[in-house]
């Protein structure tokens, strides 16, 4: 029996959008080993980081890095605004993208700031800033994005369009996986 046109449809966009699957089951991995793993040693954990993040930098970066996200695992940094002065104060570029992910992989109800999410709320960044003003700035930048995230999680109608989105798409198991997130890969699929 022929299939449909809107089985071919579900198809194609499966098939366009597998890459994707490949990024939430390494987010999935790294939800599901974060407990009980070194971050700063574990190669694997890294390799998967690495593809959820997409940022590689040489050594020093990576050390330092990971040792942040070794710190906000243990909870000596909880919170974005206390690890981006840090990370600046320590004479590294405002990597908010990075914080987000390592944050939201510790706690998976983090809102990840990037240009996916920024674009979808509406929301632009200042790179021309001085870095000083620019952190505050983010951090601004950062709070009213988890406020608009907030809001939008708050209407019901909105949920179970997440939720039937991957439902639609994905074949894993994604109980794990907070709105946020399911929102955040929900972006990135409509990005491309």
């Amino acid at each position: 029996m022929p299939l449909t046109e809107e089985e071919i449809e579900h198809l194609e966009l499966k098939e366009k959008f597998k890459d994707l699957e490949v990024e939430i089951n390494d987010y999935i991995y790294l939800l599901n080993i974060i407990g009980s793993t070194d971050v700063k040693s574990d190669k694997l954990f890294r390799k998967h980081f690495y593809k959820f993040n997409k940022v590689k930098r040489n050594e020093k970066w990576n050390n330092y890095f990971y040792g942040i996200f070794s710190d906000i695992k243990s909870g000596k940094l909880n919170d974005f605004k206390t690890i981006l002065e840090k990370v600046v104060s320590d004479g590294w570029n405002c990597e908010y993208t990075t914080i987000t992910k390592m944050l939201s992989v510790v706690n998976p109800n983090t809102v990840i700031i990037d240009k996916y999410t920024l674009n979808n709320f509406n929301l632009k960044m200042n790179h021309k800033l001085d870095k000083t003003i620019r952190v505050q700035w983010i951090v601004e930048l950062y709070e009213k994005l988890v406020k608009k995230m907030q809001e939008f999680l708050n209407y019901q109608p909105n949920k179970d369009f997440i939720d039937a989105f991957h439902l639609c798409f994905f074949d894993t198991d994604y109980d794990d996986i907070s709105y946020e997130m399911k929102i955040y890969f929900e972006i990135i699929f409509d990005s491309r």
